[in-house]
């Protein structure tokens, strides 16, 4: 799977991201897109969480399922990691978020 990032300035804490195959789980929800075929779009719309960033798609292809989420981020972040987020690609296992110098990781089962 591969995970880009879009930094957005937001009070929300960062997600706890994990893969495994086509299921992303984020803060213990599990999205399944075990369903997709190979040129399958899906608005991120569709999607009910406000991670997904909504004017995006998620795409199924030849390197698998690929989505955007919204990385929050705070007024004043200066972690260059943050500001310009590389894609994360992960199979299986937590998704490792760029570290920010100022904003808190959520606890798994709040957003």
């Amino acid at each position: 799977m591969i995970i880009n990032l879009s930094p957005q300035i937001s009070n929300k804490s960062y997600p706890s991201i994990s893969v495994n195959g086509d299921v992303l789980t984020m803060n213990g929800e599990a999205f399944d897109f075990s369903s997709m075929g190979d040129g399958d779009l899906l608005p991120a719309s569709a999607v009910q969480s406000s991670y997904f960033d909504p004017l995006s798609v998620v795409e199924k292809g030849p390197s698998g399922i690929e989505l955007t989420l919204l990385l929050p981020m705070m007024h004043g972040e200066e972690s260059e990691s943050v500001l310009y987020p590389r894609p994360v690609t992960v199979d299986e296992g937590v998704v490792d978020l760029p570290v920010s110098s100022i904003h808190p990781v959520l606890e798994v089962g709040h957003e």
